[in-house]
């Protein structure tokens, strides 16, 4: 994940290895991620060495936007973060919602997929009744995630069985629930600890936010960055969004096909560039950049 781009590119690699020996060394040995404190700055920083190898051969993008812990990158493809700031943002993201998720009983999340609201609205209902459970995200008019408990998100599964699938997902911890609020404060701190040291630049980038599914004024950024702990993650709204400023084209960097997935069902008219491996680097600066 990501090494082929480094080893490609000249500030991809310098980003991984500015990112510390737990990310650079967990990377080269493709090991697996069992906790969110690993995967986060790791994810990171795949994606912001990809954008950096982008930037290298003159591609700039004209908004940005990021699913849920993506934010941080596309914060620092905004201009307004080193990107080597935002993977230690990330690393400080990762720790604090793993220090929170191990304080609470056990819990994780469930994604439904072809379910109507009416659907989504009885899963609630069902594992409520059991325990506390939130809507995490809808990131496409018919799938959605919901976080909570265990037996909430048990509850809620057999209630919808027979209307939809739902799937277990393989995370550490129930992200975006009400009971992630208590992360907050620590990601805060590190955030302020951030923009103390002094920011890369302005925001030259607009960037949508999860938290409202808009453009954001760039004073808000943080605020919405630390809100989306515990907030669900609007994607289908943030889509809309892009589409409505007339993008046409949009590049997903790093690993992983959900965001692509969720662009083409959502609005196929948009084409969609995956950009994890140097082929993929070449062939978007040969068509986009400036």
């Amino acid at each position: 994940m990501g090494i082929e781009i480094a080893e490609a590119f000249e500030p991809a690699r310098a980003l991984i290895a500015a990112a510390g020996e737990p990310v650079a060394t967990t990377l080269a040995r493709g090991r697996a991620f069992e906790h969110t404190s690993s995967l986060q700055p790791a994810l990171t920083a795949v994606a912001l060495g990809a954008t950096a190898a982008l930037r290298e051969l003159g591609v700039r993008p004209d908004v940005v936007l990021g699913h849920s812990l993506g934010e941080l990158a596309a914060w620092s493809a905004t201009g307004a973060v080193h990107a080597a700031a935002a993977v230690r943002l990330a690393a400080a993201r990762g720790r604090a919602m793993q220090s929170q998720a191990s304080r609470l009983p056990s819990g994780g999340m469930l994604a439904l997929q072809e379910c109507t609201l009416s659907d989504v609205s009885e899963a609630l209902v069902a594992g409520r009744a059991c325990g506390e459970l939130s809507i995490a995200a809808q990131n496409t008019k018919r799938e959605w995630v919901l976080s909570g408990d265990a037996p909430a998100l048990r509850a809620a599964a057999r209630r919808i069985a027979r209307s939809c699938r739902s799937v277990r997902l393989p995370v550490s911890g129930p992200w975006h629930a009400r009971s992630m609020a208590a992360a907050a404060p620590a990601f805060e701190i590190a955030l302020q600890e951030t923009l103390g040291c002094g920011a890369a630049g302005q925001n030259l980038v607009p960037m949508i936010c999860n938290a409202t599914a808009d453009v954001a004024p760039p004073q808000r950024i943080p605020r919405l960055l630390t809100k989306q702990l515990a907030a669900p993650v609007r994607w289908v709204g943030s889509m809309r969004r892009l589409v409505r400023l007339g993008v046409t084209d949009v590049v997903t960097p790093g690993p992983g096909k959900a965001l692509r997935h969720h662009l083409r069902r959502a609005h196929p008219e948009v084409r969609v560039h995956a950009c994890t491996t140097p082929d993929d680097v070449r062939r978007i600066a040969a068509g986009f950049a400036s």
